[in-house]
């Protein structure tokens, strides 16, 4: 989804799951999203921000230093791969310092870009983004009643998968509903 025109002006790219086409349809963790901002941006050095580990993988196998600021529902997620971890992104104390640590572990180069893999980075939103799940089953299978909502450790569990389409499938599909009616 694209941001609001306020919002979209404060990023150089803008790339989401619709985007998809443009660098080969495979998504996270796969590394073909970061892999194509680096090549719109002309980027050789940058570093990622996100906040699940599926995400951060697909950061890391692009050979993007990656900073892990997970979501209130991703603490527990295995964030070892991340070049720093953080609770909020105002924990970071500046870009001299992440740069600092990219130099040691990767090369001298400076840093020349900053890619923000997810919304949730920058506003949590993961109580919402559930919440909202479970509006709009409730909308489209009203006959289904409370049955068809994700309760919250599902739904926390899910979060593994990249993607809400990609987690409202098997979901769907433990509820008795076919992937085809979605």
């Amino acid at each position: 989804e694209k941001l609001s025109p306020d919002m979209n002006s404060l990023f150089d790219l803008v790339v989401s799951g619709d985007d998809a086409w443009r660098f080969g349809d495979r998504m996270k963790p796969e590394p073909d999203c970061y892999l194509y901002a680096k090549k719109v941006l002309g980027l050789s050095n940058p570093i990622a921000f996100e906040d699940t580990q599926i995400s951060m993988e697909a950061a890391v196998r692009a050979g993007i230093p990656c900073v892990a600021a997970p979501s209130e529902w991703a603490t527990k997620q295995d964030f070892s791969k991340a070049l720093l971890r953080v609770k909020e992104l105002s924990e970071v104390e500046g870009l001299d310092s992440l740069t600092q640590m990219v130099s040691a572990t990767k090369t001298t180069k400076p840093v020349d870009g900053l890619l923000f893999g997810s919304i949730g980075l920058l506003a949590h939103s993961s109580e919402a983004q559930w919440r909202a799940f479970n509006q709009a089953l409730r909308e489209k299978y009203p006959q289904r009643g409370a049955e068809i909502e994700w309760d919250r450790e599902t739904y926390v569990e899910s979060l593994k998968a990249c993607g809400g389409r990609k987690r409202l499938r098997p979901f769907l599909e433990s509820k008795g509903v076919a992937a085809s009616e979605a």
